[in-house]
């Protein structure tokens, strides 16, 4: 259960660190900097919460306590598999989400339907009235 869509560890970190490194050399606050970029690309299309696929959840938890009230519908299962160690770690892995399952063309816009599990299990079905609205 929940073995779709998942980072390595060494990944994740790997890919923060290079990526708040080059945002800290810049003089700049990595999380204030990414969920602004987050809620920009969310302000154009809420619907677009659907391109961060199971890993929405989380990244909404993080927005909602950053001051952006997203609302309050989640859904704490799939939160708790789709999160990272810290708000910086769910950001980067809900942005690599959306680049490698939606900008690389597996997945159509608005997709809602996602195969977390191994084969046999049903889809997860991701909605989210919130944002649907």
């Amino acid at each position: 259960m929940f073995e779709n869509y998942r980072f390595a560890p060494e990944e994740v970190s790997d890919g923060l660190e290079e990526l708040v490194s080059a945002v800290r050399k810049r003089g700049q606050d990595p999380l204030p900097l990414f969920v602004s970029s987050f809620a920009k690309r969310l302000a154009s299309d809420r619907r677009r919460y659907r391109d961060y696929g199971p890993y929405w959840w989380a990244l909404k938890d993080v927005m909602n306590r950053n001051g952006h009230a997203l609302g309050d519908q989640s859904d704490p299962l799939i939160m708790a598999h789709y999160a990272g160690q810290d708000d910086l770690q769910t950001l980067w892995m809900a942005d690599q989400f959306r680049e490698r399952y939606f900008l690389g063309e597996y997945m159509m816009v608005y997709s809602e339907r996602f195969t977390l599990g191994m084969d046999g299990e049903p889809d997860y079905i991701l909605w989210d009235g919130d944002m649907e609205g």
